[in-house]
């Protein structure tokens, strides 16, 4: 609680932060923009069209980190136990790592636990709808082409 509390206030002054660096710089030249650390990591990825993760997309929804879609080809794909509508409630690194509690935290932080690095293996705590009970899978982490709807 009180982690969170200071986890958030310190993401928020980030965010300040990055929209006074992109504003001045904007003014500066309407050609040029501050990128945060979290937008350059996206950028990285997009440009490199490549992206390490276990290939599903998230999303977050009351508190929880959903799955939305598996990526064909994908680590979740292949393993198949990962499906759309699957809420992750805790995540770990290796296969030793201790579960993390992930309800109610900032969908970015989930994937960047989830993402690894690559050949890294993730752990995740599951509720399916409509079952009761907690699934588990472990998934690694493979470096995967990302194909955008114009590279097609």
């Amino acid at each position: 609680p009180l982690a969170t509390i200071l986890l958030e206030h310190a993401r928020k002054a980030d965010e300040v932060y990055a929209r006074f660096l992109d504003a001045f710089s904007s003014a500066l030249d309407p050609h040029s923009a501050y990128l945060s650390p979290d937008n350059l990591e996206d950028f990285k990825i997009h440009m490199g069209l490549s992206l390490e993760g276990i290939g599903a997309v998230l999303s977050s929804r009351d508190g929880y980190t959903v799955v939305e879609e598996i990526v064909p080809g994908g680590s979740a794909a292949k393993e198949g136990t990962l499906k759309p509508k699957d809420k992750v409630i805790a995540v770990a690194q290796d296969e030793k790592g201790e579960m993390v509690d992930v309800i109610d935290m900032d969908l970015r932080d989930v994937v960047r636990m989830i993402r690894g690095k690559k050949g890294s293996v993730v752990r995740l705590s599951l509720l399916r709808q409509g079952a009761t009970t907690e699934r588990y899978t472990s998934l690694y982490s493979p470096s995967l082409p990302l194909v955008l709807p114009f590279s097609r």
